[in-house]
């Protein structure tokens, strides 16, 4: 939630929900997306269209390659006042490699969120942050995490969102579209 009436997430995870090919490249904007708020006390159900679609498949443009898998949704009403918006942390120059985050998800199995934390690493060549999660103290980032926000612990604020986790055996690594890269997408941010 990143206003009253605006949600960023990732344009796989509002495909998944349409039962939509994610490499649809047109704008899903008449499609009706159902969506509530776990941590707000309110128990409505609310809807949203899209406004802003990013699909995952990469651009042939260089200038906006990095640009992909984004959604911005708009609600239809107000969102409740309880629900938790977004405090960005502003872009730095300097990078974030080596601060904390936390992160939280909805994996399979789970009826309540449950959080991941670990270290946040270089922006990779494709423009996305690597986040390296804790194998001791966190579960890691699966799918049910993808749009979550990333919490710089650090900076104090959202500096990312989670689009991608590395599939393989063993390995505790997911990817984030960082806060620069969004801000791109949806200059409203």
């Amino acid at each position: 939630l990143v206003g009253t009436k605006s949600v960023v997430t990732c344009a796989h995870v509002v495909a998944q929900a349409l039962d939509m090919a994610e490499e649809r490249d047109d704008l899903p904007s008449h499609s009706i997306i159902s969506l509530d708020f776990p941590t707000s006390s309110a128990q409505d159900r609310y809807t949203a269209h899209v406004i802003c679609w990013y699909p995952p498949q990469l651009s042939d443009d260089l200038s906006i390659k990095s640009i992909k898998d984004i959604a911005i949704l708009e609600l239809d009403k107000t969102a409740p006042l309880d629900a938790l918006t977004t405090h960005f942390a502003l872009p730095e120059a300097e990078g974030r490699s080596g601060h904390r985050f936390f992160t939280y998800g909805f994996p399979r199995g789970y009826n309540q969120s449950v959080s991941a934390a670990g270290e946040l690493r270089a922006i990779e060549l494709n423009g996305w942050m690597q986040l390296e999660v804790a194998s001791t103290t966190s579960i890691p980032i699966e799918p049910g995490f993808s749009g979550a926000p990333v919490w710089d612990k650090d900076d104090n604020g959202v500096v990312g969102m989670i689009v991608e986790i590395e599939k393989r055996e063993g390995i505790r690594v997911a990817f984030a579209i960082p806060i620069e890269i969004l801000i791109k997408a949806w200059p409203e941010l």
